[in-house]
């Protein structure tokens, strides 16, 4: 469902145009598509690993992963939650199988999604050129070195809350940089499928239907060809034939 969403996200983005008025950004819903996303796909990465990395056991990150968390059977159940965190936007589009961001990250979460926006826009990509993802990344990351403390805070409570496994500060770190990399550059391609369509889509579908008419062109010369060729073969059956038959 997240997938799909970002897929839908970015379609969208790439219809906008350069005269298209600017829609205010729904802030709630995009910590869940985003942030929500990136939590999900974590998890299922690491999710029944027994191995470690960087010496962090596997079993530690799932928990840090878990404390960031809700489900929408959860979440329903929360008026606080759903008044102030779950969108009806989202709402209407879950199906159960969303992973919403726990209230105790939202506000991480929300700084984390202002500040990618801010750093990774269309100007950004045309005045940084190859260098503008790095560039916005290395600022989204100095800015949020601020929110640091914060985040393992409040990581440590939920963790002793919810009796999980003790876990180092290491691996929280390593889970804050791994979910802000994710929301980094799924934000990112947003902001590139607009900046696509707006400034390099017509002559890339120029070039694609210079491609789709070249193809054609040679589709119908190789099928004009095999024709020939056929006419030539009956042809030659024909004179050879009349040339054995008996007078």
């Amino acid at each position: 469902m997240h997938q799909q969403w970002l897929v839908d996200a970015v379609a969208t983005a790439s219809k906008l145009s350069v005269t298209s008025i600017s829609l205010p950004i729904d802030e709630k819903s995009e910590v869940n598509r985003f942030v929500g996303w990136a939590v999900a796909s974590l998890l299922q990465k690491w999710k029944g690993r027994t191995s470690t990395e960087n010496y962090t056991p596997a079993a530690c990150v799932v928990d840090c992963i878990l404390c960031m968390r809700v489900l929408h059977a959860e979440a329903v159940q929360d008026k606080t939650y759903i008044s102030q965190y779950y969108s009806e936007y989202i709402r209407v589009r879950n199906q159960g199988g969303l992973a919403l961001i726990a209230h105790e990250f939202f506000d991480w979460a929300l700084k984390l999604l202002s500040t990618i926006r801010l750093s990774f826009t269309e100007e950004t990509i045309k005045r940084m050129g190859n260098d503008c993802m790095k560039v916005a990344y290395e600022e989204v990351t100095n800015i949020m070195e601020n929110e640091k403390i914060n985040f393992h805070k409040t990581m440590r409570k939920c963790l002793e809350l919810n009796k999980r496994k003790k876990t180092e500060e290491a691996t929280i770190e390593m889970v804050r940089i791994k979910v802000s990399k994710k929301v980094f550059h799924a934000r990112a391609n947003v902001v590139f499928a607009r900046y696509s369509a707006n400034y390099v889509g017509r002559y890339a579908n120029k070039d694609s239907g210079m491609a789709l008419r070249q193809e054609l062109k040679a589709t119908c010369g190789t099928s004009k060809r095999k024709e020939r060729e056929g006419d030539k073969i009956t042809e030659c059956s024909k004179k050879k034939k009349k040339a054995v038959t008996p007078t």
